[in-house]
């Protein structure tokens, strides 16, 4: 009976830890195995900021706009570069990004960022996050741009 009750205990908080990840957006990455391999995470601008507030330090962390050359030069967030989610070699410059350093994208809308996250999961990065809404939620919440 106690068996029982431990694979029943054991059972119901794997199913709450997975509906968690569900519920926050989360997206994990696993190996032909099963195991975790990397996290794809969509987030708030405010969880935006509170990245790029706590990694201003960090050689590790990149961000990414993947808009145009046009609409980046218009304004972005200060430090990140540019990959045109429209050119031709998009993935291929994002393949030869290191895979193990912690990456932000973001694009107008999330559209395009979004996208790109999906391709980053595919070629094996083992962790990004996706700003959902993209600029216009960042200045939406009052935060700074840069050109």
């Amino acid at each position: 009976m106690k068996k029982a009750i431990l694979a029943f205990t054991a059972l119901l908080l794997l199913g709450t830890l997975a509906l968690g990840g569900i519920l926050a957006g989360c997206k994990t990455s696993t190996d032909n195995d099963g195991g975790q391999t990397g996290i794809l995470e969509d987030i708030s601008a405010a969880e935006a900021y509170n990245l790029i507030q706590g990694n201003m330090m960090n050689p590790g962390f990149v961000i990414i706009d993947v808009r145009t050359a046009d609409e980046y030069n218009a304004g972005h967030l200060e430090g990140a570069i540019n990959i045109d989610f429209y050119a031709s070699d998009f993935a291929s410059q994002l393949d030869m990004l290191d895979k193990s350093k912690v990456y932000l994208l973001y694009c107008r809308s999330a559209n395009r960022s979004h996208q790109a996250l999906e391709i980053m999961e595919g070629l094996g990065f083992t962790e990004a996050y996706n700003m959902t809404g993209g600029i216009d939620a960042w200045k939406g919440a009052g935060y700074s741009t840069v050109k």
